[in-house]
């Protein structure tokens, strides 16, 4: 088997920049290289390849063969930037486990594009998320069994630091035919002695009997 080209992740960019910007000026710009230097690093990879990577006439248009290379070069040079991150993160202590706890409907709603955030950011880090209600996620955190939790405030508990991140809204969920069903907003003194069904967080309102939903 024929020993692979010795093409470097410079060489890669450099053909990526081109054929996404289909331009070798403003490649050159974006690579923060000189437009000979630029073309110069195709040049070679197109050697090494032993194939043209774009038009003799039109040096801004893929060949065939660039068209090929074109998704591979892309996932190589994904792949190069994954692995120097993780390296990254192990020399610099930044490689581990995230473990954290949430209720459902942040865990729903909010984490999913915030974890691939995070992902992108540190990809040596795995994430373990478990879902709870909110004296769940305080229990666990009190416990040691993860290292943060997102959460309403339930426990007070001075072992425990709260910083606010955002703020939500309760709301009263009753037949139409209810009295209550025709008002705007009620408070929890006026429904405190009817039979609820509710979560955790609910039973904060009452130490606020004049909250209003």
């Amino acid at each position: 088997m024929p020993a692979a080209p010795d093409i470097s992740i410079t060489h890669y960019r450099h053909f990526l920049l081109v054929a996404e910007l289909r331009s070798f000026r403003a490649a050159a710009a974006r690579a923060f290289r000189s437009q000979p230097a630029l073309s110069l690093s195709i040049r070679e990879m197109e050697q090494r390849l032993g194939q043209p990577l774009f038009e003799r006439g039109n040096r801004n248009t893929l060949t065939r063969f660039g068209q090929d290379c074109l998704p591979l070069a892309r996932e190589l040079v994904e792949h190069h930037d994954r692995v120097a991150g993780a390296l990254f993160g192990l020399a610099n202590n930044g490689a581990g486990t995230l473990t954290m706890a949430s209720v459902a409907t942040v865990a729903t709603h909010w984490l999913p594009e915030l974890v691939a955030t995070y992902r992108e950011r540190y990809p040596a880090v795995a994430l373990r998320l478990f879902d709870d209600n909110s004296e769940g996620v305080e229990r666990m955190v009190l416990a040691g069994e993860v290292e943060l939790g997102v959460c309403s405030p339930v426990l007070r508990d001075r072992r425990l630091s709260f910083e606010p991140l955002l703020r939500d809204a309760f709301g009263l969920v009753c037949h139409r035919g209810h009295p209550l069903a025709a008002r705007k907003s009620v408070t929890w003194r006026e429904i405190a002695d009817l039979p609820l069904v509710g979560t955790v967080a609910h039973r904060q309102l009452a130490d606020y009997p004049q909250a209003a939903f």
